[in-house]
């Protein structure tokens, strides 16, 4: 793929050719920021978009050797590790940066255009030779040598250009979608601590009472025998998800006859913490019309109807709902990395809820729609990042 009025063959020229040298960086501790000079090292170069991240932005200690400050048209490259070959573009809104050793700095030559010499090192081929050269024993790495090594196909100058500054723009249009998903994220999470903490109501006189779980839902304990052979887990973003689908292959024991039948509409509980899951979750099935679960799970369904089950599913996935099982779960307390929550400790935990079926109803649409705008953002945010990694294989030869 190539614009319109461009044509000619591209040039082969060694990483050598276009950078005036290959540089080490500074060999110095990481302190706390002193609001002017940021030290940029291998992990403050996110992994996906390649930009500065600084989270949270440091310094270097000691006396700082401006010969160590990135400036315009710098490439910074990973040098070891699992991240060798990981790059960065230097942006001056990323203000005053200083590398760290285990960064290679190549400053790309004023006849060529770095965006497109930094794109060049984000395509397949770039990444097929570094898995190759860094295969070596012991930790992989790239030394600045092997770098000014690495062969480059080049075009004219505005070809060069014309590239480059597509990406550029094609970069900050993902950027701001993933500013965007992230704000809808933070918005739904908002949305749901308000509305689940009864301190935004729907109906100005609806009236909260609390329930025992044990009283508005049931316990599911039929065993799968030969019914299913969907061995599902519980993944934070999908929900209960075909194992074979999730991780690419069966985690689950071959015989799955003494698990859990677990049908459409029912819930589960996975007592395996996580960050975003201190306390365990909670997901229906929904993918499916029926699969099978460990018994470690703790299922049941909602002896209400589908509205009610629809409020408890997004009720299951708010602050208020771990607040409460995490009441019963004795600190430090694991086995095998599961919660220790018991089944019936489960059951008795109390929840507040709003009595009302209108207020309950309002209250899951409203969460639905803010879930249905974060998907809406996400799919755009996956088909920009889809076809930048297209255009990356197709636009350089």
């Amino acid at each position: 793929m190539r614009f319109p009025g461009f044509e000619g063959a591209w040039s082969a020229e060694y990483f050598d050719d276009v950078a005036t040298g290959f540089e080490y960086g500074l060999n110095a501790a990481a302190v706390d920021f002193d609001g002017v000079h940021k030290y940029i090292r291998i992990t403050d170069i996110d992994d996906t978009s390649h930009k500065f991240i600084g989270s949270p932005v440091v310094s270097p200690a000691g006396e700082i050797d401006e010969k160590y400050r990135v400036r315009p048209n710098d490439i910074l490259l990973a040098r070891t590790g699992a991240s060798t070959g990981k790059s960065y573009l230097y942006d001056s809104s990323d203000g005053e940066l200083y590398f760290a050793g285990f960064l290679i700095r190549a400053s790309v030559k004023p006849e060529y255009d770095a965006r497109f010499v930094f794109y060049s090192t984000c395509t397949p081929p770039y990444r097929r030779w570094v898995n190759m050269i860094s295969m070596r024993s012991g930790q992989p790495g790239i030394n600045a040598d092997e770098y000014s090594r690495y062969n480059l196909n080049i075009p004219t100058h505005s070809e060069q250009v014309q590239i480059g500054t597509f990406l550029a723009l094609l970069d900050s249009k993902i950027t701001a979608q993933h500013k965007l998903v992230e704000l809808l994220k933070k918005h739904k999470r908002g949305l749901s601590n308000a509305l689940f903490s009864g301190k935004v109501r729907m109906a100005r006189n609806a009236k909260w009472k609390t329930y025992r779980l044990g009283d508005i839902v049931r316990r599911v304990t039929r065993k799968n025998g030969k019914v299913s052979d969907v061995p599902l887990t519980i993944s934070a973003q999908y929900g209960l998800i075909d194992q074979r689908e999730f991780f690419s292959k069966a985690v689950a024991s071959a015989d799955m006859s003494g698990y859990y039948l677990l049908k459409q509409g029912e819930f589960a509980y996975n007592r395996s913490s996580s960050g975003e899951y201190p306390f365990g979750s909670i997901k229906r099935l929904e993918r499916y019309n029926q699969g099978a679960v460990s018994t470690l799970y703790i299922c049941f369904e909602v002896l209400g109807d589908k509205d009610d089950a629809e409020f408890l599913k997004w009720y299951f996935d708010s602050f208020a709902w771990h607040r409460e099982v995490g009441m019963i779960c004795a600190e430090g307390a694991r086995n095998h990395g599961l919660l220790n929550v018991p089944t019936d400790g489960f059951f008795d935990t109390k929840h507040k809820l709003p009595t009302d079926k209108n207020e309950r109803k309002k209250i899951a649409t409203l969460m639905a729609l803010a879930d249905a705008r974060c998907e809406h953002a996400e799919t755009e945010l996956n088909r920009l990042t889809t076809l930048k990694s297209g255009l990356l294989q197709q636009l350089f030869v």
